[in-house]
């Protein structure tokens, strides 16, 4: 590794100063103090490794010494603290980053040129889902008096707003044999039978932990409490999950997610049980980037691995916690905004997603908040799907391999196995061009990165890259997944749509400039043919709206009366 042990610690600031200090990689999100609190043993004595941060001392034990606190090498690297995170003294909450964690990750890993998949972007959007606990399902209206916040939700959300939302119930609350009554019933079946929304369960009685300790069973109740029930991962999981199927929904609908409850931490054995069904399981992050948690160490993880099961995590913080614990100010989720902005701008990071409890419908200053989040996110340029939509996304990223194809530079990467995850990023490939083919369909260039568009649903794509645009169409950005249907030229191609937003845009470009195209689709009656006339603009770019899904489409040169 090119280092060693030399020299004794010292903690005493005098005397000490910073030597080597790498300004790209330092300072990130907090600035280096202006001397430095430590000096640590252990030196460089290989000068194929790259220092970015070293300390020297003046004192007579370490005369003449240089102290490493960040380096790398062709081992890998290694940043210690003090000089990773600052954790304030008074407040061990607002953490933030010395280095730069892309960056030193980059390097350290020899991964600059390197494909990654990327969860956050379908076909140049960025996607969008919304999940729904179940909490406070029947809780009357504070505003709107005599109707649970259910009703009030269903007619001012989910009726209102033309997007997907992922809706769960906790099955003891609803069901009249437990704590529910015909009414609640009757507006869970309300909810699901609207087409934008899918089912999804909070479980039997919510359980508070899922791995309680003993001290946390003697605090109190572990799950909402029922009589004569005792903690049953059955229970929680097949029974809910068999209940709503057979109750709540509409031929045609079944359950899609398990939406982890309470501290959201499940233990082998849940896990295990939900691996007895085959729904799928999101909830467990709180990730938030606003002034009060102002720094990329609160953005959690995709996942979490429990001896060989996965727990998929939601993406974004929710009311509850927004509204510290329901407490108020009940507009707080209002400020989920700001962490939607920053996950996005300078890097993506995360998908947008709406994290709710029905208790939004409880208080005006609360379902306004939901509602004004809702019509921002109306105007952003978003891939809509549901929970579940996410969560196979997230299957992919996990289950995607890369390798180069052949060796040295300018030859292709093989991308395997990525399901539902059809994107690949490359960053710094501002000045790079994917060739439509071998499973590419498009791209797009985003804040410095190249955002290529896998095929979906296919085992195996190749991306080559090159240094100016591919002569052919290509695939600008959707709503939602395209498939194309055999070879695709400027002259005519075939392809399909499968999304949220049906009549959205599908936008090509590389096409014939200032070009009429015809678009035919087929018909649902018999197999007559319906003809729109369209025109390119004069870079070749072609916008499609008013599509349907999995309708097959023709695009080709030609002129309305000629064929």
């Amino acid at each position: 590794m090119g280092l060693k042990i030399a020299g004794d610690w010292d903690t005493n600031s005098f005397g000490l100063d910073y030597v080597a200090k790498d300004s790209k990689m330092e300072g990130f999100e907090y600035p280096l103090p202006k001397f430095p609190s430590e000096f640590r043993p252990l030196v460089n004595i290989s000068s194929k490794n790259q220092v970015f941060l070293s300390v020297k001392s003046t004192l007579p034990r370490n005369q003449g010494l240089q102290s490493v606190y960040a380096i790398s090498g062709s081992w890998g690297g290694m940043v210690f603290d003090p000089f990773m995170i600052r954790w304030p003294i008074l407040d061990n909450t607002h953490t933030l980053w010395f280095v730069d964690p892309f960056r030193f990750l980059e390097t350290v890993l020899a991964v600059r040129k390197t494909p990654r998949m990327d969860l956050t972007t379908l076909n140049g959007m960025r996607i969008f889902y919304s999940q729904v606990d179940g909490d406070a399902f029947d809780t009357l209206s504070l505003y709107e008096r005599r109707r649970m916040s259910a009703e009030v939700l269903y007619q001012k959300v989910f009726q209102k707003f033309d997007l997907p939302f992922s809706v769960s119930v906790i099955t003891s609350q609803i069901d009249p044999h437990y704590q529910g009554s015909m009414n609640r019933v009757f507006w869970a079946r309300k909810i699901f039978a609207l087409p934008n929304v899918e089912a999804a369960s909070h479980t039997f009685s919510h359980p508070f932990y899922w791995e309680p300790t003993e001290k946390q069973k003697d605090e109190g109740p572990v799950h909402i409490e029922i009589p004569h029930y005792k903690l049953n991962f059955r229970m929680e999981i097949n029974g809910s999950i068999d209940w709503i199927n057979q109750n709540l929904l509409p031929p045609g609908k079944k359950v899609m997610l398990l939406q982890w409850s309470g501290d959201t931490r499940p233990g082998r054995a849940a896990l295990a049980q939900l691996a007895t069904t085959s729904v799928l399981n999101i909830n467990g992050s709180d990730t938030r980037f606003d002034n009060n948690a102002p720094s990329y160490t609160f953005v959690f993880p995709y996942f979490r691995r429990v001896d060989g099961y996965t727990q998929y995590y939601n993406s974004d913080v929710n009311d509850y916690i927004l509204t510290n614990d329901w407490k108020g100010p009940y507009f707080g989720y209002l400020n989920v905004i700001k962490t939607f902005e920053r996950t996005d701008r300078p890097r993506r990071v995360d998908p947008i997603d709406v994290y709710f409890h029905f208790y939004a419908g409880e208080r005006e200053s609360s379902l306004n908040a939901l509602k004004q989040v809702l019509s921002w996110v109306s105007t952003q340029n978003i891939a809509p799907m549901f929970a579940s939509g996410f969560v196979k996304v997230e299957q992919g990223y996990i289950s995607a391999h890369i390798q180069k194809e052949g060796a040295g530079e300018g030859n292709g990467w093989v991308i395997e196995d990525y399901g539902k995850d059809t994107t690949v990023r490359f960053d710094h490939a501002d000045q790079l061009y994917p060739e439509i083919s071998s499973g590419v369909i498009g791209f797009r260039h985003r804040m410095g990165c190249l955002y290529v568009y896998l095929a979906p649903d296919q085992r195996k794509a190749t991306i080559k890259l090159l240094k100016k645009p591919p002569l052919g169409p290509w695939l600008s950005k959707s709503t939602g997944y395209v498939r194309l249907h055999g070879p695709i030229s400027r002259k005519i191609f075939s392809f399909s749509y499968n999304g949220w937003v049906a009549n959205d845009k599908v936008v090509w470009k590389g096409l014939y400039p200032s070009t009429p195209y015809r678009l035919s689709r087929q018909s649902r009656i018999g197999n007559r043919k319906n003809t729109v006339f369209l025109m390119s603009d004069k870079g070749g770019m072609l916008s499609v709206a008013h599509i349907e899904n999995a309708v097959r489409y023709s695009l080709s040169v030609g002129r309305s009366g000629s064929d």
